[in-house]
């Protein structure tokens, strides 16, 4: 193995699909936010609207953090792109989420254009990761 380390570092913005969690680590000690963006694509090849949706946990956050979020929220994040493997009904099952590793790469741009407008997953292209429970 060579001294050269792989480059893991992703940026996107789009907008909040559901109200962001704050959940609490397993250990008492730090907080995680966990929400998920719906991500346009800006490919004029693109006929129709299809976003992707990424699931997005933030650690280190403030407590309050979530209080300032909303749905359709047009939010930047900065992290790196994570899998977990589990198995399911005999079944090997992939699941990927973007990990924020300080607050500060979290971005707010604009407000949603009005409270009408929500979000909803598609179940066919929606990958979603799940926030550790609650202790």
């Amino acid at each position: 193995m060579s001294g050269k380390r792989d480059l893991n570092f992703s940026l996107y913005s789009g907008r909040l699909t559901h109200p962001p969690e704050m959940m609490q680590y397993n250990t008492g000690h730090g907080h995680m936010l966990c929400f998920s963006l719906a991500i346009h694509s800006d490919a004029p090849s693109d006929k129709i609207d299809n976003p992707m949706f990424l699931d997005v946990k933030v650690t280190g956050a403030s407590p309050e953090l979530h209080q300032h979020m909303s749905v359709g929220q047009e939010v930047r994040v900065r992290g790196e792109l994570q899998s977990r493997t589990f198995k399911k009904q005999d079944r090997i099952q992939r699941t990927y989420y973007l990990h924020v590793k300080h607050p500060s790469d979290l971005e707010f741009l604009s407000r949603p254009k009005d409270k009408t407008t929500t979000y909803s997953p598609h179940p066919r292209i929606h990958i979603r990761a799940t926030c550790p429970s609650k202790s």
